[in-house]
This record gives structure tokens, C-alpha cells and sequence, in this order.
């Protein structure tokens, strides 16, 4: 058969070099336990991998995480090449009873060249395939101008800093409060949170993650960002959010424009703020709050093939 099925050592020891911490043999590690199963796939000239989670029939990938991808040793791998593995991945995963695959791709800024002809291979096949077109958010830090920004987000971003609005990275207990206000956002509406809060202070050498609070002229709380170093160039807002007051004193826009202007300092590439849609369908309003922002929109598709 060409599919090698692997096992996790010598898979993580062929493709050692990973498009973004999601996909890396730390962050798995993090989330696996002796319950679930992850098999570990590659072409016979190991040039193209990928791991996948098996749940009864389905597999899944990413693991535990917004998004996952395909590994390839060269991101220049022959279209040929990758789509003779596409094909006998489908068919291997039928043979080992397997009846239908999910991939979350990364968006544009990821290992672009491999996940585009990957993704080309799979609207090429033969099965039953749905695609979920979601909308993601980045800006690119090089290019940002302040001056760009419309007048009406220009007198927004004005106000928060006039009302006394602060901005700091948080190295201690206020991690906690910051995990706190994003958990009361989504619950306010109707979401939650993926992670729990012991869950995300064990990522946080894995991810490089940053906590950042912002504070009202009194010292309140009023707003967080947490945010994780996907890649040695990108970083990328895995949780950030308001609360109640924060809304009332703008503290979403002063947050926002003060992690770009942070990054773009510290000499990153991208800031990714994730999607803002879900299921494919656009959140409208969170849409122009990010491209009021500057952030520029690309897609993150979902492929979901039915194999039997």
C-alpha cells in the first residue's frame, strides 16, 4: 500500500518542521490522551504527511485546535505528487473503515503553496465533498498606517485614549481576571470558550502566549487579549474580548490598534485575528469591526469529504 501509516516518532522525525505551532508534536502532545486514537500518514517518499484524529469513522484534523493543515517536506512538492497522495489517502481510509474526513486548512498566511494544491486535489475527487468558506482576519505589519484608518474609528480610537484607557502585558494572577472577561463575553452570548483556564496555561511555552489587560482610568479591567506565536513572523489572537464597561469606552478599538502597533514593533510579519464567520456564514458585525481595523480578509476553508 502507498500510504505508510507511522508511528508518532518517526512521523514527527520526517517532518520536523511544522507550518505553525497547531500542527506541532508539542501541541498534540498537550491535548492526547488514551482514549482517542491519532494516526499518522504519509506518501511512500514521505515528501507529504498528515495527522489525523479517529473518531469511530470520522477523522479529523486538526487536533484541539482552530486549524490544522498537511505537511510537506518542500513547499515547491510537484502538484503531481500531491495529488497521487490526496487520492490514496482517501482510498487507504476507506480500506481501514473510515467514512468521512474533515480538514480545517489554515488561511493565505500558512504554507500556502501546499495547502492550495491539497485543497485543489480534494475538489478534484470523485466523493461527496462540502466546503466551509470562512472568513479570516490579518494584518500585515509592514504596511500599517495609522493615518489609514476611516474618520469614524479614527475618533473612536481618539476617545479611549482620552477617557484614560491603559494597555500592559500581565505576567501574574491578572492572567486569570483577562481569562475571565473573554469567558463572560461568549457567555453573554451563548458561546464559550474552547480551552479551559488550566488547559491554556499549560500552552503557554508551547505557544509563546502573551497576556495583555486593558484598564479604565481606575484601574478596572475591562478588557483582554490572549495571544499565541504561531509562527517565528505571525502572531495570532486565540481569545480577546470585553466586557460590559469596556464596551461603553471603546476598549475592543484601543486594544486592537495597540497590539498592532506593538507587533509591528517588535518586528512581526502578521497579526491573525481569526475568523468572522462560523460555519461559513459572516458575522457581519465583528467583520467591520476587523476590516475598520485594517485587517484584510482572506478564507480558511473547511473540506469535509464523505468517503462512503
Amino acid at each position: 500500500m502507498p500510504i505508510k501509516n507511522l508511528n508518532k516518532e518517526d512521523f514527527f522525525s520526517i517532518f520536523s518542521k511544522c507550518p505553525h505551532v497547531f500542527l506541532s508534536r508539542n501541541h498534540l502532545e498537550a491535548h492526547l490522551n488514551e482514549t482517542e486514537t491519532c494516526v499518522y500518514l504519509s506518501n511512500e517518499d514521505l515528501s507529504v504527511g498528515v495527522f489525523l484524529k479517529k473518531v469511530n469513522s470520522q477523522v479529523f484534523c486538526p487536533y484541539s485546535a482552530p486549524f490544522g493543515g498537511v505537511f510537506s517536506k518542500d513547499s515547491r512538492v510537484q502538484f503531481n505528487i500531491i495529488d497521487l497522495f490526496v487520492r490514496e489517502l482517501c482510498v487507504y481510509l476507506i480500506k481501514i473503515g473510515v467514512q468521512s474526513l474533515r480538514i480545517v486548512f489554515p488561511s493565505a498566511l500558512y504554507s500556502t503553496n501546499t495547502s492550495t494544491k491539497v485543497i485543489n486535489s480534494f475538489i478534484n475527487l470523485d466523493y461527496s465533498i462540502k466546503i466551509i468558506p470562512d472568513i479570516n482576519n490579518h494584518i500585515e505589519l509592514s504596511a500599517y498606517r495609522e493615518l489609514s484608518y476611516h474618520k469614524n474609528t479614527k475618533k473612536l480610537i481618539r476617545r479611549a485614549t482620552e477617557a484614560g484607557l491603559t494597555m500592559n502585558e500581565v505576567f501574574d494572577e491578572q492572567k486569570f481576571t483577562i481569562y475571565n472577561i473573554l469567558k463572560e463575553n461568549r457567555e453573554s452570548k451563548s458561546r464559550f470558550l474552547s480551552l479551559s483556564y488550566n488547559k491554556l496555561r499549560s500552552l503557554d511555552q508551547i505557544c509563546g502566549t502573551r497576556y495583555y489587560i486593558v484598564k479604565d482610568n481606575n484601574g478596572a479591567p475591562i478588557a483582554g487579549g490572549i495571544i499565541f506565536q504561531l509562527t517565528p513572523r505571525i502572531m495570532y489572537a486565540q481569545y480577546w474580548g470585553d466586557n460590559e464597561i469596556g464596551r461603553k469606552l471603546n476598549a475592543m478599538d484601543f486594544l486592537s490598534t495597540n497590539l498592532v502597533k506593538l507587533f509591528m514593533k517588535e518586528g512581526f510579519s502578521y497579526f491573525d485575528v481569526g475568523v468572522s464567520s462560523e460555519n461559513g456564514i459572516p458575522n457581519n458585525g465583528l467583520l467591520r469591526f476587523k476590516e475598520s481595523h485594517l485587517f484584510d480578509s482572506t478564507l480558511r476553508l473547511t473540506i469535509d469529504l464523505k468517503l462512503i
